[in-house]
């Protein structure tokens, strides 16, 4: 009887033994593999430069599902691929569900290719809780129809004021080298035939005054039932710090170190225009916008319903076979 009881505690003893080996040996590789730091915004200046350089593109996942579709990795990809000396840096805000290998295949491969993406996560309440700013806000953007929008909306301005750098949504694809505009340093962008100042994509210097003006002003004017409210808002930043109206901002700059860029660099495509990229028609399109552009946001949260062909001459296609080579290798199911 004891004999038999001793050859079951032995038993349970190794099965137990094992599943922790594995499951160590498991978050050891996931680790390894995305390079994962916990983001606090608390970090000094020289250890977040000592980690991740000083040439920086963020990106931002805020839904917490943990998982990127692959035209998101192509924005990344394209990125690294176009700016090798800069550092992607992509958050992924808690809780995250479902950051591993099996969930984000093409993310995977990208990472373990691209040696200048990090993968960090952020406890995105606590964030904000620490900031006089934003944590006031943070009930009504629970409650609010766009909670990842808005959320995503606050951290970039956070992020970017804090450690510097430049700021892309993940529907962009990136087509050249950044250094000529980052030069400049300081600058947003307007989009193609809208009267807004585009949130999905800026850069400024670390602790920049007009970075900072910015991020009161989206958090002053706030409105959980605008879809548009940090564009609504970087507009009107960027008129009272110009003394003029948009137009006439794009024409005097740079002011004071700050530029505002016409659409031109960065929003080529008109977004009531956004089929043309689906569509095989407009095949020229895809080398006219490379020649006349840094980049183009491709709108994606307007045509996700939209299947593609990677194999098609639809421009879309086109730029994501050039420009995030691994991400379409990789792509297990539709684009």
């Amino acid at each position: 009887m004891r004999r038999r009881l001793f050859v079951s505690w032995y038993l349970a003893l190794l099965v137990v033994s094992l599943i922790v080996f594995f499951v160590r040996r498991r978050r050891n590789a996931w680790t390894e593999l995305y390079d994962i730091t916990d983001m606090t915004l608390k970090e000094d200046g020289p250890a977040f430069d000592a980690k991740f350089g000083t040439k920086v593109a963020f990106f931002m996942e805020t839904s917490g599902e943990g998982y990127l579709r692959p035209r998101e990795v192509c924005a990344i990809e394209s990125l690294a691929k176009t700016n090798p000396d800069m550092q992607a840096v992509l958050v992924f805000t808690y809780p995250v569900q479902n950051l591993n290998l099996r969930k984000n295949p093409t993310l995977a491969a990208v990472s373990r290719k691209m040696k200048n993406l990090h993968i960090v996560t952020m406890n995105s309440t606590k964030v904000l809780l620490n900031s006089p700013i934003f944590r006031q806000k943070l009930n009504i953007l629970q409650q609010s129809k766009f909670p990842t929008v808005f959320l995503s909306d606050f951290l970039r301005v956070l992020l970017v004021y804090t450690f510097g750098g430049i700021y892309f949504d993940t529907d962009f694809i990136i087509f050249k080298d950044l250094s000529p505009l980052l030069e400049k340093n300081n600058f947003v962008t307007k989009p193609k035939g809208q009267p807004l100042v585009n949130s999905c994509v800026f850069s400024f210097e670390r602790k920049h005054p007009f970075a900072e003006k910015l991020m009161k002003t989206v958090g002053e004017r706030f409105n959980p039932k605008n879809y548009a409210s940090a564009p609504a808002a970087f507009k009107v930043a960027v008129e009272d710090f110009f003394k003029m109206d948009l137009e006439q901002a794009i024409e005097k700059s740079p002011f004071e170190g700050v530029t505002v860029m016409d659409y031109i660099e960065f929003s080529p495509i008109f977004y009531y225009d956004f089929r043309q990229i689906f569509n095989e028609s407009f095949v020229s399109l895809a080398d006219e916008i490379v020649r006349s552009s840094y980049a183009s946001h491709m709108w994606n949260y307007m045509g996700w319903s939209l299947k593609l062909d990677l194999n098609s001459k639809a421009p879309y296609a086109i730029l994501a076979r050039r420009f995030c080579p691994i991400t379409v290798h990789n792509i297990e199911g539709g684009f």
